[in-house]
């Protein structure tokens, strides 16, 4: 399941924290009944995300509660982004990466999904 992609996407919508972008990805998904996502790949994957220039973090302090970490896309994660988009997917991976790559595709209006479709 490409994780890195499927984050990518959503934080390329709009900047996000790690927990919603957990919960927005399960939904994204349909739930635990089809992946049963844990927390902790997603801040393993934001964190390599960052590490490569894909993703900034910016903390902001919350007063007597932890800080927030808000990640936003960097201009080589959308480049990286619109590269996985645009490829098709073999066919031993349909069933999970076509369905990210349909969803988050028909978000974005410079995407053309018929090519995910005829690949």
């Amino acid at each position: 399941m490409p994780v890195r992609h499927a984050l990518l996407g959503l934080i390329a919508q709009r900047p996000r924290y790690g927990y919603e972008l957990y919960t927005a990805l399960t939904a994204l998904v349909g739930g635990k009944d089809n992946w049963d996502l844990k927390a902790p790949q997603v801040y393993t994957t934001l964190s390599r995300l960052e590490k490569s220039g894909l993703v900034t973090e910016e903390s902001i302090e919350k007063d007597g509660d932890p800080d927030k970490h808000i990640y936003a896309i960097t201009m080589a994660g959308q480049a990286e982004l619109d590269k996985w988009l645009q490829t098709g997917v073999p066919s031993e991976y349909q069933r999970d990466e076509f369905f990210l790559k349909l969803m988050l595709g028909l978000e974005r209006s410079d995407i053309d999904t018929r090519k995910v479709l005829h690949v």
